[in-house]
C-alpha cells in the first residue's frame, strides 16, 4: 500500500519528499504515538550528564510509570510527535522527573 501511494504521489507530479511522507503516512497509519520512546528521548536528552550511559534505559524503565499520568492529559494520535502538544508534554515530562530525581535521589 506504502509503494501504490509513493507511486500514485509521484504520477501526480508530487516532489519526492513528499511522496515519501504519503507513503510514510500510510506505512505507519494506525501505530500510535510510543510513550517509553518518550520517557527514553527525555532522559537521554535532560538527564545524560547526571547518569552513565549504561543507566539511561533503566532509568527511563522506571521513570516509565512515573510519567504514565502526564500522558493521561494528552490525546495521544498517530501524529501527536509531529504537532505543537508533543513539546508542551516533553516539557511536563521533564519536570516530572527532575522533581522525581530532586525527591528521590537517582536512587
Amino acid at each position: 500500500m506504502g509503494a501504490n501511494a509513493y507511486e500514485d504521489a509521484f504520477r501526480s507530479g508530487n516532489p519526492i519528499e513528499q511522496c515519501n511522507e504519503i507513503a510514510n503516512y500510510i506505512l505507519f497509519e494506525g501505530l500510535y504515538f510510543f510513550k517509553f520512546d518518550t520517557v527514553f528521548q527525555v532522559v537521554c536528552n535532560e538527564f545524560d550528564t547526571i547518569m552513565a550511559d549504561e543507566e539511561l534505559r533503566p532509568f527511563a524503565l522506571k521513570m516509565f510509570p512515573v510519567c504514565e499520568l502526564v500522558f493521561s492529559n494528552y490525546e495521544l494520535t498517530d501524529d501527536f510527535a509531529y504537532g505543537y502538544e508533543f513539546a508542551l508534554l516533553y516539557t511536563e515530562i521533564t519536570g516530572t522527573i527532575a522533581i522525581w530525581i530532586a525527591e528521590n535521589g537517582l536512587q
